[in-house]
């Protein structure tokens, strides 16, 4: 729609947000050591429906790729 709106912020700061909290976590989702509890299978990836390479890199791709986005969207701004 070529808006950049609210939604647009309350969907970056809910990503921080996120962020935020596997920082606090050590890196790891707070539902994994739950998953753990109930799943003798604990091996990288055993609580995500991604391949394992992608499991086990999946916040420091996803991390580059929000980054990027961001970037875009404050050089949108200030154009």
């Amino acid at each position: 729609m070529d808006r950049i709106g609210k939604s647009l912020w309350i969907a970056i700061a809910l990503v921080v947000f996120e962020g935020i909290i596997l920082i606090i976590n050590g890196w790891r989702c707070p539902l994994t050591r739950l998953g753990e509890k109930y799943n003798e299978q604990t091996n990288v990836g055993f609580d995500i429906f991604l391949p394992k390479w992608l499991a086990k890199h999946n916040k420091t791709i996803f991390t580059a790729i929000f980054s990027l986005a961001v970037i875009i969207v404050i050089y949108r701004l200030l154009t």
